[in-house]
């Protein structure tokens, strides 16, 4: 069982989606340089242990997790760029939707954001992405 199409349907959306200019997103366990004054973003794959959904060595597991993206702007700008940033994010990944990368199917069943805090010299905003899916056991 891997969700590594899970989590390849989830980037491929935030990738097409260009929330970011290119180079302006850290991935996980990515080489990225912080910009020093620019907006900027972090997104992690963060899923839960999955369920058996069906017996047997070519049945399903349920799993399900959030996709996490930290918006990061410059600090004493004010919060209406991090605000309309955190709104784009609905339109991407509406509750509903459903995701594919190679065959595998990803459901989004919410999408929200905290509230803006300031941590390590950055203005930040986390967007939280949870999902649903069947992967099948192989």
């Amino acid at each position: 069982m891997s969700v590594g199409k899970v989590e390849a349907a989830l980037q491929k959306a935030y990738r097409d989606a260009e929330f970011f200019a290119v180079g302006k997103t850290a991935f996980e366990n990515e080489l990225f340089t912080k910009p020093t004054a620019e907006a900027w973003g972090a997104v992690f794959f963060l899923p839960n242990l999955p369920s058996v959904s069906t017996l047997g060595s070519d049945g399903y597991d349920e799993v399900d997790g959030i996709f996490q993206v930290d918006l990061n702007f410059p600090l004493n700008k004010g919060t209406k760029e991090s605000k309309d940033k955190a709104d784009q994010f609905p339109n991407v990944f509406t509750p509903g939707d459903r995701l594919y990368f190679d065959n595998q199917e990803v459901l989004i069943t919410s999408c929200g954001r905290s509230s803006g805090r300031p941590v390590d010299g950055w203005w930040k905003v986390v967007v939280t992405i949870q999902w649903y899916a069947q992967i099948l056991r192989s």
